[in-house]
């Protein structure tokens, strides 16, 4: 079977490009993994840049996922990026203080976490 229980990719123009729920999540994992790490800065700017610039499903898909998948992991660590992550918001050309606040309290909403 795979990793996925279904099929992550979309066809576009000839073209197998993996689902941005896809991307995100995988890089979220990187992230986790690699928070510390020089390139864990660019992991999370990756997760800030999907989250600022691409329609993602905010139900993040873990449902391509078999078995007990750590959603709730992958949403904390996408939350510890929005919340800590200044330096990776300036890396992108982006003001945290401007569209960051704005930007988690979206996902935050988006995911439950907060009403209204």
């Amino acid at each position: 079977m795979g990793v996925f229980r279904e099929n992550p990719v979309l066809n576009i123009e000839g073209f197998r490009v993996a689902l941005p729920e896809v991307l995100l999540l995988l890089k979220t994992q990187a992230a986790k993994e690699r928070w510390n790490a020089e390139k864990g800065v660019k992991d999370r700017a990756d997760i800030i840049s999907s989250l600022s610039f691409v329609d993602i499903k905010y139900d993040l898909r873990c449902d391509l996922f078999p078995g007990d998948y750590p959603k709730k992991a992958l949403l904390g660590t996408i939350l510890r990026t929005l919340r800590e992550s200044r330096v990776d918001y300036e890396f992108l050309g982006l003001n945290y203080s401007k569209g960051g606040v704005k930007l988690k309290k979206l996902v935050e909403k988006e995911i439950g976490l907060t009403s209204g």
